[in-house]
């Protein structure tokens, strides 16, 4: 499936991004990707649920979200051992880890 395929029936990126906000909201985009990674780890003869997972931060600076000068913010990504994200989490970079 490409992205035109989805994105066929959208006539601007507002109707996208409302979208967008309405599946995130409900967690659907989350239990999606729950069960792509789940069907993904079993095709390639792994548990569902992974049990090891590598960590990476990265730091960017310089960041502008909503409208306000943030000094940085830190990305927290896991993966598992497949290279499937498993978790994200963005903070501020004054945050300590």
């Amino acid at each position: 499936m490409s992205i035109e395929d989805v994105t066929a029936g959208f006539s601007n990126l507002e109707n996208t991004v409302l979208l967008f906000l309405k599946l995130e909201k409900g967690e659907t985009i989350a239990k999606i990707h729950e069960d792509l990674v789940e069907k993904t780890r079993v095709k390639h003869g792994k548990n569902e649920e992974p049990t090891v997972g590598i960590i990476d931060t990265q730091s960017v600076k310089n960041t502008l979200v909503s409208s306000k000068n943030i000094k940085g913010i830190k990305r927290h990504v896991i993966v598992g051992t497949l290279g499937l994200i498993l978790a994200v989490v963005i903070k501020n970079a004054s945050v300590q880890d």
